[in-house]
This record gives C-alpha cells, sequence and structure tokens, in this order.
C-alpha cells in the first residue's frame, strides 16, 4: 500500500545566481541545522536568474529540465533585411549560461512574391555559428508553407552566454513579401 502523506510542501526560490540547493541533513527543518537551500524530497527549487528547477528526491536532488518556448513574427521589411540585420530571437542568458536549441517551426504566409535568397537561420553570432535552419525550399516558397520544423545541428560548440538570432546568410533576400512566424524551444543551461 502506498503511503501517502497529506502535506504541503513548499517551492523555494532564489533570486541569487548560482545558487543550487540540497537535500536538508535532518527530517526537520526547524531544528536549526537546515539553510535557506535545504529542501525535502518531495519539494521544489527555483533559481529565477538562471532559469533552473531541482526536485528533492531519495538520496539527493534531481535537476528537471526547463523547456522555454518563443513566439514572434517578422514582417516583409524585417525579413528582406534578415542578412544585414538580423532579429535576435532569444537575449543572451547570462555569464556560464547557454542557450540550447531543441526545435524550432516556421511557417511563411507567402505575399504576392516569393523570397528570393538562401534558408532562413538560428544562428549563435560570436563565430557566426548556425544552430538550425529552414531550408531554402521553404523561405523562398510562393505558397503558404505551414509548420515547417527546423533541422537543428547537433554538432557545434555553443559559445556561452550568446544570444540566438534570426539570420539569412550571404545576402539579404532580393525581393519578396509576405510574413514569417517562428517557434523556438531551447534549454538554458549552467555547466559548472
Amino acid at each position: 500500500m502506498a503511503n501517502i502523506q497529506d502535506s504541503r510542501m513548499k517551492i523555494k526560490r532564489s533570486t541569487v545566481a548560482g545558487e543550487v540547493p540540497t537535500i536538508g541533513p535532518s527530517s526537520d527543518h526547524t531544528d536549526g541545522t537546515w539553510t535557506a537551500l535545504n529542501i525535502y524530497p518531495g519539494e521544489l527549487f527555483e533559481n529565477i536568474p538562471d532559469k533552473r528547477l531541482w526536485m528533492g528526491v531519495d538520496g539527493g536532488v534531481q535537476e528537471l529540465g526547463v523547456i522555454t518556448r518563443i513566439a514572434a513574427s517578422l514582417s516583409s521589411a524585417e525579413m528582406l533585411a534578415l542578412n544585414t540585420t538580423p532579429i535576435q530571437a532569444i537575449g543572451a542568458p547570462g555569464a556560464g549560461l547557454y542557450t540550447c536549441i531543441h526545435k524550432a517551426i516556421g511557417s511563411l504566409t507567402a505575399g504576392a512574391a516569393a523570397y528570393a535568397g538562401n534558408q532562413i537561420e538560428l544562428t549563435y553570432p560570436t563565430g557566426n555559428i548556425q544552430a538550425a535552419q529552414w531550408l531554402a525550399a521553404f523561405t523562398t516558397s510562393a505558397v503558404d508553407r505551414k509548420g515547417e520544423v527546423a533541422t537543428t545541428n547537433e554538432a557545434i560548440i555553443i559559445p556561452e552566454n550568446d544570444p540566438v538570432n534570426l539570420f539569412v546568410p550571404a545576402a539579404d533576400p532580393t525581393l519578396g513579401n509576405g510574413t514569417y512566424e517562428f517557434q523556438v524551444y531551447y534549454s538554458t543551461n549552467l555547466f559548472t
């Protein structure tokens, strides 16, 4: 038979970068041995600036993977300038942190003229490292394209504290109109 406790646990939060929880040294948080970073098994701890979440488990603390989703739209003018003026999709996460792209989805609502140019990429500006791309057949389509998944590059070295930009390599598209919507699923990671 399961041992179900009728108790409430807290979600502890820290606003100090780098703080990581540990399991409390005793079974009584009021005995004077606990610090602000100690948690019970079953309790959650969130580090707000690091965007990290842990759960106390028997024998330790387990970090939970947090996937964040962002969504935005690009106008025709923004699309036509994506080489000379990349659009920041995800801001720099902070010192010691890395942004890992898990999935990217795009939808193109075609205008009267198809875009002429290269594929759209998600890049880390430091070293112009490609994280994901939508193929040129998608970005230069004369018809609506919905829900196209970008191919992600899994064999890259992610720069520390780097934003992620939408970018068109080589040159700006030479013509085209229409709008583009994208969604990016990512996590912020701290390597110690």
